[in-house]
């Protein structure tokens, strides 16, 4: 009979909450970018379950981890008696910074999205535990505002931070399996399996995304294994895997360290050859001023060729070419390769006829 009632009760379990216009848009974006699938109160859900207990907003769980910090920091510092009363006062002012941002946080904002979701049952349950809980008196015992005031938290990082949020159960998995010597098994969004044997999760030089790192081939086959990186939203299935040992030796991890210098983190795969781009004075501001994904410049000269008065000599991938060059449109003339000649012909071709011009 008791768990007929619990069960009814979580019928109704439906969660009003009103989010800033900011972190609604924040986590739709999240929805699309890292959700794989999952349902809007899918993601408000995962993201609220992974991330609570890392938040300023689960104000009992933040003090005592940093109490714990403060604990390390004052070990050896004069008496007991001394160090347990500046643990004291710095403890009560982290508190009260704690309880004002949560106030912040936790209020209602003025440019609002409100809607009602179902929380899933864990959430449910904790729900109805965080209503007994000392946290509770610090959102006038309203589970509405802390729910906010934790997603609203969230949505405040970087893209970066909040994909290290999301994915850190994979991420943990990951690191464990490299420390362990294991092969991991992956799926990607577009569907292609891969075998890793893992050297570990890096983010690119820009902190843009999280890839995972290794020797890698195609699932199933004996081609030989490459240097590769796979980011972390494109994998929709990860799993450990027995067929063989996933253990690097000392030189292959050497030579990935090798790679992930040369080409950076995302590029591992591909070669690296001799491009020449010749820019406008508009171009060369440009390279100066746009930092993401930009390769190196081993050479520049002026030249005489119209308007394209720098030409640029680079040791990259032409995909590094590609996704850095291919939106400086009519400022950017590539020399060589002939290849990546090709490819920004065909792609300004496309755009033409996307807009209903013949090229």
């Amino acid at each position: 009979m008791g768990t007929e009632n619990s069960s009814n009760e979580y019928q109704e379990a439906r969660q009003h909450l009103s989010l800033s216009d900011a972190a609604w848009a924040v986590l739709q974006d999240d929805r699309q970018d890292f959700g794989g699938g999952r349902s809007w109160a899918g993601i408000l859900n995962y993201v609220f379950a992974e991330y609570r207990d890392k938040a300023d907003a689960s104000i009992s769980v933040a003090v005592e981890r940093r109490r714990a910090q403060y604990e390390e920091k004052l070990v050896g510092v004069a008496a007991p008696a001394v160090r347990k009363a500046v643990l004291e006062a710095l403890l009560a002012d982290y508190t009260e910074e704690l309880i004002k941002k949560a106030a912040q946080n936790g209020a209602t904002p003025p440019d609002k999205e409100s809607f009602k979701f179902r929380l899933d049952r864990d959430n449910y349950a904790f729900r109805e535990q965080w209503l007994d809980s000392p946290d509770a008196q610090y959102y006038g015992g309203r589970f509405s505002r802390y729910l906010r005031a934790v997603l609203e938290e969230y949505a405040a990082k970087t893209v970066y931070q909040r994909e290290a949020i999301y994915f850190d159960p994979q991420m943990r998995l990951i690191q464990a399996s490299a420390a362990n010597g294991e092969l991991l098994r992956i799926r990607l969004k577009k569907g292609s399996e891969f075998e890793v044997r893992p050297y570990g999760v890096l983010g690119d030089r820009q902190e843009t995304y999280h890839y995972l790192v290794g020797l890698s081939r195609p699932d199933g086959t004996r081609e030989p294994e490459k240097a590769s990186s796979f980011r972390l939203s494109n994998i929709v299935k990860l799993e450990v895997s027995f067929r063989r040992s996933g253990r690097l030796t000392e030189k292959e991890r050497t030579d990935i360290e090798s790679s992930i210098r040369g080409k950076g983190v995302q590029f591992l795969v591909q070669q690296r050859e001799t491009i020449r781009i010749r820019l406008t004075e508009d171009g060369r501001q440009n390279y100066g001023r746009q930092l993401h994904l930009r390769p190196a410049a081993r050479e520049r000269a002026e030249v005489d060729d119209g308007l394209y008065r720098w030409e640029y000599t680079f040791y990259c991938t032409e995909f590094q070419a590609k996704a850095y060059f291919l939106k400086f449109c009519g400022d950017a003339k590539v020399v060589e390769p002939q290849s990546l000649r090709e490819t920004f012909a065909q792609e300004y071709r496309s755009g033409l006829r996307a807009c209903g011009e013949e090229p």
